[in-house]
């Protein structure tokens, strides 16, 4: 069992570790792949449900509510990459 928070949506491995959208706590938490320890813990907005994995180790997350995606490198800051226009209803237009 790993420690996360309230209401974990996505997940994705970056290639080190894997990142949990924890839905009721507004943020993304990154869990090392030999332990499940969280090692970070990042503030990305109201409701990340979804996760994906880039190229270089980078992340990304959809941030419903506030209609945003975050980028998360592997290392470093990361930052609201663009806004999401009209999102259907359910994750992503599902």
């Amino acid at each position: 069992m790993w420690p996360v928070g309230k209401w974990p949506e996505g997940i994705v491995y970056d290639g080190d570790a894997f990142w949990i959208a924890e839905s009721g706590q507004r943020r993304i938490a990154r869990l090392d792949e030999r332990n499940g320890a969280v090692t970070k813990r990042i503030a990305v907005g109201r409701l990340p449900v979804d996760m994906l994995g880039a190229s270089r180790g980078r992340i990304f997350a959809l941030v419903y509510t506030d209609r945003l995606v975050w980028e998360q490198p592997r290392r470093g800051a990361g930052k609201k990459t663009c806004a999401t226009a009209r999102l259907s209803r359910g994750h992503g237009g599902r």
